[in-house]
């Protein structure tokens, strides 16, 4: 900020010196220098790809819902950091939506990659084939509701809430693994998610023989 603090002081210093030196004259290299420090944009740690090297390389790494894992945490290598996400952490809305219900493999990597993820980071690690459902610890739930308000509102509404005991109940026909319930949890490990006992059918839609004709 350079209106405040310790650099609104550093300004002044160099404004004074500046003025004493041209005897009381505005200095406009010395405005323009400061404002060239500001405006200036940090130079990049490492060479940015085209478009033409990009487009296309992560066609080939396409793979089915049923081959994500989406218990683990997977890293990603990135210019030079480690980033940190989650398979189906925003809830899965899109794979149901999808008529092929795939999903780009070419992001996802526990190793050190080449650098950017369009160099074909998914190719260093095979994600194994686990689905998990959310499974709530009736012991240790505080009732606060905050799985069953997520699931119902940004979820798949498979949660059920009791209205005598305040519990959370899950379906797991359809839960989908995406692990919401488990990020808004305040009560560590009350919830926790499990292997799946029978894998997931993706409901879509209604089935066309149970649409009523219009009339």
């Amino acid at each position: 900020l350079p209106n405040f603090g310790p650099a609104k002081a550093e300004r002044a210093k160099e404004w004074a010196q500046e003025c004493s030196q041209s005897a009381g004259g505005a200095s406009v290299a010395l405005a323009e220098r400061q404002l060239d420090r500001r405006l200036r944009r940090p130079s990049p740690s490492s060479s940015t790809p085209t478009v033409a090297d990009i487009i296309g390389r992560a066609l080939d790494k396409v793979g089915a819902y049923n081959e994500l894992n989406n218990k683990e945490h997977t890293y990603l290598h990135r210019n030079g950091g480690w980033i940190i996400l989650h398979g189906m952490r925003c809830g899965g809305k899109c794979v149901d939506a999808c008529a092929y219900a795939r999903w780009v493999r070419g992001g996802w990597c526990k190793v050190k990659a080449t650098g950017w993820v369009a160099d074909g980071a998914g190719d260093l690690l095979s994600v194994a084939s686990l689905q998990v459902v959310a499974l709530v610890d009736e012991e240790m739930c505080i009732n606060c509701g905050k799985c069953y308000m997520t699931c119902n509102d940004t979820g798949y509404q498979a949660i059920d809430f009791d209205a005598k005991t305040h519990l959370p109940v899950v379906r797991e026909a359809d839960c989908t693994g995406c692990t919401l319930c488990f990020s808004v949890c305040p009560v560590p490990d009350c919830i926790r998610m499990v292997e799946r006992k029978t894998p997931y059918v993706p409901k879509r839609g209604i089935p066309a023989a149970s649409a009523s004709p219009v009339s």
